[in-house]
């Protein structure tokens, strides 16, 4: 039991209740924990509060008894005992599912005449003024064996009395407590899983957004929406239309709930794609919505990974239906006593088909069936099956027989005994996850095999100029080997002129965003040679827009620009011998116009 005694019963108010009933009865009663200490206590006789509770010795000996009758009570109604102090008593438990709280007394009294010689000697022991011992041994009441069945029957309804007021506690307590272990799962869940909360009154239009919900859409405290009105002016244009549409149609009673999927405006200027559940938790007499809640997800990482495989795929419709969480719960046979509607959408079946079936003979993969047939045997017996786990994950076969990878999460509730009534089964559908990943794990290796056996270098630089990736390509076109060059400046490989050019170019991409088309540069080979390569390069940002880092895909061009020299070389000699011959020397291009693309000194000199 993980509440006290005093968590349960209000003890002060118990105190005077006992000292009105020692008023009109005369016998002692006290209340006191499993640890024997005193929680509550009326007592009159003078043997207990004068001596044997005043004296060291004498009062551990009254702890020792209380002690004793504690333990025994255990598994006892109700006893009898006579203390280490020579007084009687009786005292019964008080008891919640089981688990002992505390125990009433009532004591201090003696079925016959007290034994003199005894309490002179235990006067003597403990040091006592013999007279005024005995004296106060004489004022205990002696009381018939009649009177004690009474006084122990009186106690054990008493014990009772408490015992039922600790279980109505207890029962307050355990629902305030998982009232508030909900309330701390909703939060960790909205928290770690970019979930909100909304809260909207129709009747004042007001609008509540749970925190993390405006901070994950980028709003600052001061920005935080308070009306309907103000979400509608951030939801994207094209949009707007169908989801108040659909928003509409659930307000109306045409749908059983709210769900759609849309962009809206946020704080960085950004569309965020959004998935928006709930539905009226409220109507007035005439069937009016007063008060609609729900949730909101974050699905814009979703969607971008969904473009992604439709435009590398060419994939015209791999949109993700997105379903809620999958809730069904068994009892401790394994029947099936609740099956939502994710439940239901997800295997074909209804609600009203499967009630009442066993675990193993719904949706239950047959290589599975044993597994779970002996969870639930053990289960019966107050065992755990070790295989099955708090989270795992199984396969559920829907009616059109495909199956579906659930991830489980399993969760018990509890009878007034302890034992597992319940198993309560939360599950999300993880196969189109499973399967995107398989495709992105895919496409990176067709994109490794691109860069793998390009024909062109693929490299990448932080805007300080430091390579953080080259492809293979760069070996075969330079010699120097991908690890060499990996983590190493560019100034270790461009020509010092060109180089300080690139780190500008770098610098200034980063700043505007902006990255020239195409750019020339001279780099050296392994062998010590200069090659010219040219390139063209575009920057890899973040989700915000901000840039990361610098790509480009370079080409060597290096004959082309010894043939252009080459070239530019043999147009001067030609230049040189067209002037040096006398007479009229001219060339013209033969198109439609005869246009006169160079003439001989001689001729310039003629006609000015």
């Amino acid at each position: 039991m993980d509440y006290h005694i005093s968590e349960l019963i209000n003890l002060e108010q118990i105190q005077r209740w006992m000292e009105r009933l020692l008023a009109i009865h005369g016998i002692s009663l006290a209340i006191l924990d499993p640890e024997a200490e005193i929680l509550a206590w009326a007592r009159r006789q003078d043997i207990c509060m004068g001596f044997h509770r005043t004296y060291q010795a004498s009062a551990e000996r009254c702890r020792q008894s209380d002690l004793k009758v504690v333990q025994q009570l255990y598994d006892r109604p109700c006893m009898t005992y006579t203390c280490l102090n020579g007084v009687q008593g009786c005292a019964a438990p008080i008891q919640v599912e089981g688990h002992l709280l505390a125990a009433v007394f009532a004591s201090q009294f003696f079925t016959g005449p007290p034994d003199e010689d005894y309490f002179r000697r235990q006067a003597r022991e403990y040091g006592y003024d013999e007279d005024q011992y005995l004296q106060a041994v004489h004022q205990v009441p002696i009381i018939s064996q009649e009177q004690v069945e009474f006084i122990s029957e009186y106690v054990v309804e008493l014990a009772a009395v408490l015992s039922a007021m600790a279980e109505d506690a207890v029962t307050r307590l355990d629902a305030v407590k998982m009232i508030k272990a909900q309330e701390e799962r909703l939060s960790l869940v909205l928290e770690g899983s970019n979930l909100g909360f909304w809260d909207w009154n129709l009747g004042s239009g007001d609008l509540f957004l749970s925190p993390n919900w405006t901070q994950i859409l980028g709003y600052a405290p001061e920005e935080v929406i308070h009306s309907i009105e103000d979400w509608k002016k951030l939801i994207h244009p094209e949009d707007q239309p169908r989801v108040m549409r659909i928003l509409d149609a659930h307000l109306e009673g045409h749908n059983p709930a709210y769900e759609t999927e849309y962009r809206v405006l946020a704080g960085d200027r950004t569309w965020k794609w959004i998935m928006a559940r709930g539905k009226v938790v409220s109507r007035d007499e005439s069937g009016q919505p007063l008060r609609a809640a729900g949730t909101l997800r974050d699905i814009t990482a979703r969607k971008e990974i969904e473009e992604a495989v439709r435009a590398e795929r060419n994939f015209t419709s791999a949109v993700l239906d997105t379903a809620g969480d999958l809730i069904v719960v068994y009892d401790r046979q394994g029947r099936v006593v609740r099956f939502n509607r994710t439940c239901e959408r997800v295997t074909g079946y209804k609600f009203a088909e499967v009630k009442s079936q066993y675990a193993w003979e719904v949706a239950c993969a047959p290589e599975e069936a044993e597994k779970i047939q002996a969870f639930f045997r053990n289960l019966q017996r107050g065992q755990r099956l070790p295989e099955v786990s708090e989270r795992f994950e199984s396969c559920w076969l829907a009616r059109n027989g495909r199956r579906h990878l659930i991830n489980w999460t399993l969760s018990y509730l509890l009878d007034h005994r302890g034992a597992v009534s319940h198993v309560i089964c939360t599950g999300t559908d993880v196969t189109r996850s499973r399967l995107m990943e398989e495709r992105q794990r895919e496409t990176t290796r067709e994109l490794r095999s691109i860069l793998e056996n390009a024909n062109a270098v693929i490299y990448a630089l932080s805007f300080d100029g430091v390579f953080l990736f080259v492809s293979p390509t760069w070996t075969t076109l330079l010699g120097h080997q991908v690890v060499r060059v990996d983590g190493q400046p560019l100034t270790g490989f461009v020509y010092p002129a060109d180089a300080a050019g690139y780190l500008d170019m770098l610098q200034r991409a980063q700043n505007t965003g902006r990255v020239p088309q195409n750019f020339e540069y001279r780099i050296r080979h392994r062998n010590g040679k200069w090659c010219w390569h040219a390139a063209s390069g575009s920057l890899v940002t973040d989700k915000s827009g901000h840039p990361q880092y610098f790509v480009a895909v370079a080409t060597d061009i290096t004959e082309q620009k010894r043939a252009e020299k080459a070239l530019k070389r043999s147009e001067e000699r030609y230049r040189s011998l067209i002037m040096h011959i006398p007479g009229a020397v001219h060339r013209c291009q033969y198109d439609s116009n005869w246009t006169v693309d160079y003439i001989s000194k001689f001729i310039e000199d003629i006609v000015g």
